[in-house]
Parts: C-alpha cells; structure tokens; sequence
C-alpha cells in the first residue's frame, strides 16, 4: 500500500473514530482484541522469523529487543 494512501485512510478513520460513541469505540476495541487472540500463534510466528532474519543479518541486540 502507498503511503499516501495509508495516510487518506488513517484520515478517514480518525472522522470515523471521532464521531463514534463510547460503546461503539469499546465494541470495535474488542473486536481487535479478539482478532488478535485468534491470530496471536501466527502473529508470534512471524515474529520469530522477524528476529531471527535480524540476527542473520547482524542487527545488534539493542535493536532486536526492539522487534
């Protein structure tokens, strides 16, 4: 996705979440929320090969930790 377009959308959204009431907020924060539990095993995965490309790649620890 370009950047620009990722910047139109994140606009988009803030007027969304602006206007949104409280209980409407709370519905779609917990819709995140579950979404992430459902892929939290996926997530984790991509992380570790994240981490373990930076090693390969001699990115320091400081950094890594980071990821």
């Amino acid at each position: 996705m370009m950047i620009t377009t990722l910047g139109q959308r994140a606009k988009q959204v803030s007027c969304a979440i602006n206007t949104a009431s409280t209980y409407q907020k709370n519905q779609a924060l917990a819709f995140v929320a579950d979404r992430l539990v459902e892929q939290s095993s996926r997530i984790m995965a991509a992380n570790r090969q994240d981490l373990d490309a930076a090693r390969q790649n001699g990115i320091a620890e400081p950094m890594i930790d980071r990821l």
